[in-house]
């Protein structure tokens, strides 16, 4: 698996409104060997979309809930039917892979009052991940991140701690269990 090469893993970004090309989701159709095969042939699909590099693998919508509702019809094919459509006048193609969307929780609360989403969400299961809020947890990630960057600079003792404790107070609300 790897998603700089497009190997098992697609990501569907969010995309623009005005210009939600399916493309992203299913392929293209490639029109330099248009001339040379009939417009239903497979030898003319490229098969780059994300749900045909995420197949037998994974697919990620980023941002999900900030797509059109139709734009996302071809969730509900890919889970009801275990297939997408393809690219031009095709036949539908066999998907078989873990969907992975993630959005934050006002465009979720939005998305889940709208009534006629009610197709979508019946093949959606909603796993809350909560802030980490623990010190020594949030450290590590600091370090991790540090380790993969070039940052070659000096961090002065207990930066790192200081930040994360930064970090998972702005995270805490107050409780009215408190004397």
């Amino acid at each position: 698996f790897s998603i700089r090469s497009r190997k098992g893993v697609g990501v569907v970004p969010p995309v623009d409104p005005n210009n939600q090309d399916t493309s992203i989701l299913t392929g293209s159709i490639d029109i330099s060997k248009m001339d040379m095969y009939p417009e239903d042939d497979p030898r003319i699909f490229s098969l780059n979309g994300a749900f045909n590099v995420g197949n037998r693998g994974l697919v990620e919508f980023i941002e999900v809930f900030k797509n059109d509702v139709e734009y996302l019809h071809t969730i509900i094919t890919a889970t009801q039917e275990k297939s997408i459509p393809s690219p031009g006048k095709g036949s539908m193609i066999y998907f078989d892979g873990l969907i992975v969307a993630h959005s934050n929780e006002a465009e979720w609360n939005k998305f889940k009052s709208d009534h006629t989403n009610e197709a979508i969400l019946d093949r959606i299961v909603k796993i809350e991940v909560p802030y980490c809020l623990e010190l020594d947890e949030e450290v590590k990630i600091y370090e991790k991140i540090l380790k993969r960057s070039n940052f070659n600079a000096h961090i002065a003792p207990h930066t790192m701690q200081v930040a994360a404790m930064f970090a998972i107070l702005s995270r805490l609300s107050a409780s009215a269990k408190v004397d």
